[in-house]
């Protein structure tokens, strides 16, 4: 046999070999993508969705139960909308304004992304105390000034009064309503001044609470998952106004009873009375 022959077998052999190997990655290729899981409904609705960026600032009152991520999975569920949340957490315990502006990691944060809103939540107690509504207001200013307010949303989070027959009540000799009422005017106050929207989370707490259904841990002062959802929903309202959310793909995805969810709607969500003409 010539070597011309040879050569020219050899080179069908090596294409034979190039077409074998090269068809069974395509086919290997196409068995993984039938065998990989679908996407589910959720993400594929994200894919197709416009993403505005939130974050938070605060602490414990924030981050409990995870009550952004929370926020971002009702933003989700929902089907009259075309834009999602992506929520993130700066969140340290006990922390104030001043905490936060103190350690400047808040500061590095804001300063890291184009933030579509910022949250800020104060502690707890501090438009109980004296002068604490003015701190609050020193160091909210601060981080104003630092944002770019023309694309960059501020909201401050107005936090929930302390559960019925807390020590601070007969400390303070004050109502659990009294606080309600003194925390949500000091923030009413300062968003005003500030030209800032601000979420109410107090009402709907003493409200549910009072329909039979309990927002509080054991301390009498954080939420446990009912109240994070409350404040989850509470938010959800403010970001994306005249939108429902089915109770029963919450009792799925999140975990609230269906009958629980129905009644926090309905004190979210008032059905207005509609005017007699006669």
């Amino acid at each position: 046999m010539s070597n011309k022959i040879i050569t020219i077998i050899a080179i069908q052999v090596v294409v034979v070999i190039y077409l074998i190997v090269n068809n069974w990655h395509s086919v290997e290729a196409q068995l993984k993508s039938s065998n990989s899981p679908n996407k589910t409904a959720t993400e594929e609705k994200e894919t197709s969705m416009k993403k505005v960026k939130v974050l938070f600032i605060g602490n414990s009152y924030t981050a409990g139960n995870k009550m952004t991520d929370i926020l971002s999975t009702l933003s989700k569920l929902q089907t009259q909308r075309k834009y999602y949340l992506e929520t993130h957490t700066l969140a340290v315990g006990g922390a104030t304004l001043e905490t936060h502006w103190q350690n400047r990691n808040a500061l590095k944060t804001i300063k890291s992304n184009d933030w579509d809103y910022i949250v800020f939540q104060g502690q707890s107690t501090i438009m109980m105390r004296r002068n604490g509504a003015e701190l609050f207001d020193r160091y909210l200013n601060k981080f104003l000034l630092q944002i770019n307010r023309h694309k960059t949303k501020v909201i401050l989070f107005s936090t929930w009064p302390r559960q019925e027959n807390n020590p601070i009540y007969s400390q303070s000799n004050i109502t659990p309503y009294e606080m309600l009422t003194r925390i949500e005017r000091s923030y009413y106050r300062i968003a005003k001044k500030y030209s800032t929207n601000v979420v109410y989370t107090g009402t709907p707490f003493y409200k549910i609470n009072k329909a039979g259904i309990n927002t509080y841990e054991g301390d009498g002062s954080h939420a446990n998952k009912v109240g994070s959802f409350v404040t989850a929903m509470a938010f959800f309202k403010k970001f994306m106004p005249n939108t429902q959310i089915d109770c029963g793909r919450v009792n799925v995805n999140i975990g609230i009873e269906i009958n629980q969810c129905e009644t926090i709607k309905q004190i979210l969500y008032p059905v207005k009375k509609v005017k007699s003409s006669n």
